[in-house]
């Protein structure tokens, strides 16, 4: 048997993954921003993941993990 759905829950479902998947989505996209500031866009860069690759804590961390 298929069960209807109402549009109420489907539009409360969808409310609840926008509610849980927005904010990782605007990290993500803040994390290749140039600068510091989370209010202004300067441009595509890596360098916070340069920073992040040379950080020791980081790097010992994920060799745990991968270990």
């Amino acid at each position: 048997m298929t069960k209807k759905t109402s549009l109420g829950g489907k539009l409360y479902t969808g409310l609840v993954f926008l509610f849980l998947y927005a904010p990782i989505v605007v990290m993500i996209v803040f994390s290749f921003n140039s600068t510091a500031s989370t209010s202004v866009i300067g441009g595509f860069s890596l360098r916070w993941y340069k920073s992040l690759l040379h950080d020791g804590g980081t790097m010992q961390a994920l060799a745990n993990t991968l270990i």
